[in-house]
């Protein structure tokens, strides 16, 4: 699906420290899944105010929100800038617990949080494999996509990181179709 979203941008957004390599490597798979072209945009700090005190996590909605205000702010096209927040913190939305990412279906921006990624052995490889399988998630809301019921498709659910590597990072048969369309006429 690489042609679709010729001439789309994605902007990859470090929130606070994170890995440079990560986000390289990041970029360049989810250009080729998405067709985008990939760059760094310049980095969010971790604000105080979006922390729980409590619970020492980190609102998705208040990163997604920064992330619009500032393509507001600047007058980007989401049709043609598509921006990916990564920070690695944990994660929460209202009435869940945790969140392992948030997105404005068919908008402009996304983030991902980290920390409920890396697995107990600390293998790298499956972290990394958990990372793009979230960032293809998030970003296939942006794109327009739904959850899935299908277990084995990105676009399913993940309640626990188990779910995640259940999934993988490909979209399933009618997620790649309806991504087509929706790739397409987004960027319209």
């Amino acid at each position: 699906m690489p042609d679709s979203g010729a001439g789309r941008r994605l902007e990859l957004v470090a929130v606070g420290p994170v890995d440079a390599g990560l986000l390289a490597e990041l970029g360049r798979e989810l250009d080729r899944r998405f067709g985008t072209r990939s760059f760094r945009g310049p980095p969010l700090p971790l604000l105080d105010e979006w922390r729980d005190p409590g619970s020492g996590q980190y609102h998705s909605g208040s990163i997604v929100d920064a992330l619009i205000a500032r393509a507001d702010a600047l007058g980007t096209d989401g049709s043609r800038l598509w921006s990916l927040a990564v920070a690695d913190v944990d994660l929460y939305a209202p009435d869940r617990t945790f969140v392992f990412g948030e997105a404005t279906v068919g908008g402009c921006c996304a983030v991902i949080g980290l920390a409920r990624l890396r697995p107990a052995g600390r293998d790298p490889a499956l972290f990394r494999e958990r990372v793009l399988a979230e960032a293809v998630h998030e970003l296939g809301h942006v794109a327009g996509l739904d959850h899935c019921p299908d277990p084995g498709c990105v676009m399913h659910v993940s309640r626990e990181a188990i779910d995640t590597d259940r999934k993988g990072t490909e979209f399933c048969s009618p997620c790649t179709d309806a991504l087509a369309r929706l790739v397409v006429n987004h960027a319209a």
